[in-house]
């Protein structure tokens, strides 16, 4: 069964570049045209007014740690493959492992937006490994679910 979220952060980079785009095009309107947009500002306040409020949506838009994640479970294995959204390209990481090494997993609310993270813990030959957060908030409540049912019986076993 696969699980993705890449329906989600195919509109998260769209409302990202476009606002991108529109605060570009209004820079250039304001700092490169004789058009007056507002008659009181002059065009350099304007200018920091625009950049201003784009830095603040960026830096909300960077707090929310978008990752797309790609969930994997055949016969025997599970498989998470991840990146995070950055401004710059993220690093692609995957956790590879027998179903019957799972030994638990925790899930855990951080972030501004309070976003749902899973820890995963498997068993190796050196002990239990635990692997970095995971952040499965963009999924849909019933992809969570049916993450978190096939995650319980392989625990199980």
């Amino acid at each position: 069964m696969k699980i993705s979220n890449s329906n989600k952060i195919i509109n998260y980079k769209l409302i990202l570049r476009s606002i991108t785009f529109l605060f570009l095009g209004l820079i250039i309107l304001s700092l490169f045209t004789k058009i007056k947009i507002f008659n009181a500002l002059p065009k350099y306040y304007f200018t920091a007014i625009f950049t201003s409020l784009f830095l603040i949506f960026e830096l909300l838009m960077f707090a929310k740690n978008a990752t797309y994640v790609l969930f994997n479970e055949d016969y025997e294995q599970i498989s998470f493959k991840y990146y995070k959204l950055k401004l710059f390209k993220g690093n692609k990481k995957s956790i590879i492992f027998n179903k019957n090494n799972l030994y638990k997993y925790e899930i855990l609310k951080k972030g501004i937006y309070k976003y749902s993270y899973i820890i995963l813990y498997v068993k190796t030959k050196k002990g239990i490994a635990k692997y970095e957060p995971i952040n499965i908030g963009l999924f849909k409540q019933k992809d969570v679910n049916n993450l978190l049912s096939i995650l319980d019986k392989s625990i199980k076993k």
